[in-house]
């Protein structure tokens, strides 16, 4: 996510384009819940597991990161035609994030109207990535990216964001403990998975930075046209990788419990791992696949 809107400070794209990139994305994140989740769980109940009807309204619309990133494409169109500044926008993404914080907890009856709102704040514990708590990310790559392109030394401002970071990630780190908190838990979200506040945005971001300026200097060293040609294309094809991990998995999972399987002893590790192997290995090619038809259709029109 935080590279999500780090390139749009390279990008020509214009408002006009980033709302129709959002409503396409969000076209997308709605087929993906679809495929992904409503057609399975009637397949379910088809198979004599009535229950499964109950999370069909929850499931259509439920909150998801391909969703999220849809909403932060309309946003920043918002951001790009008002030109408001890296700095306004990362100071705007902090407020939507403490009105996130002080918004209760909510217990609706309507399946449509719990799952709609987790998209925009933390409705319920099945919210992921509310487009309150979660806009933060994007909006530090968008600050981060803006600072860097005006930069001409790239390694030695990589080298002092490492350092900072690792000092700021430590210093953190040792307060938190010294008042019996765990930085490891809460770096992984403090309410649930997909949840944010300050101190995990403080601790994420930290590591997130790291980590660009590793890969920064990684991929320097990479000399393999060949190399760098794979990383492209998987970073174009990344939504349909996404979009094909998932249905695959919704899929596995909705056969896993037609057949009686799900929570049994028959689901070992061995048996996960073997999933994910073969769930990446089909994801993959298919998402490439995709992209490349994508891609030729578009150069056609």
């Amino acid at each position: 996510m935080i590279s999500l809107d780090s390139n749009l400070v390279f990008s020509d794209a214009g408002p006009r384009k980033l709302a129709k990139r959002g409503c396409t994305t969000l076209v997308a994140f709605l087929l993906l819940n679809i495929t992904r989740d409503v057609l399975p769980d009637i397949a379910i109940a088809l198979a004599g597991h009535a229950d499964a009807f109950d999370v069909l309204g929850y499931d259509m619309l439920a909150s998801d990161i391909l969703g999220f990133a849809g909403f932060t494409f309309l946003f920043f169109a918002i951001i790009k035609y008002f030109q408001i500044s890296p700095l306004a926008t990362l100071l705007i993404s902090l407020c939507m994030l403490t009105v996130n914080d002080l918004i209760p907890q909510l217990h609706l009856s309507s399946q449509f109207v719990s799952a709609t709102l987790g998209n925009f704040f933390y409705a319920d514990d099945y919210s992921c990535f509310p487009l309150l708590s979660w806009t933060i990310f994007p909006a530090i790559g968008y600050a981060l990216a803006s600072a860097l392109r005006d930069i001409p030394d790239k390694d030695l401002f990589w080298k002092h964001v490492i350092a900072v970071c690792a000092i700021v990630l430590v210093a953190i780190s040792v307060n938190m403990r010294k008042y019996g908190l765990n930085p490891l838990l809460i770096a992984a979200s403090p309410v649930n998975d997909y949840i944010t506040d300050f101190a995990n945005v403080v601790l994420d971001a930290a590591i997130a930075w790291i980590w660009y300026g590793i890969f920064h200097f990684v991929y320097k060293r990479i000399r393999s046209a060949r190399i760098k040609h794979i990383i492209l294309c998987g970073s174009q094809a990344i939504m349909l990788i996404y979009m094909a991990q998932w249905i695959l998995v919704g899929w596995i999972h909705s056969a896993l419990v037609m057949l009686d399987l799900e929570g049994t002893n028959v689901l070992t590790t061995g048996t996960f791992i073997t999933l994910i192997v073969v769930v990446t290995a089909a994801a993959l090619p298919i998402g490439l696949f995709a992209q490349k038809q994508f891609a030729s259709r578009v150069s056609k029109s």
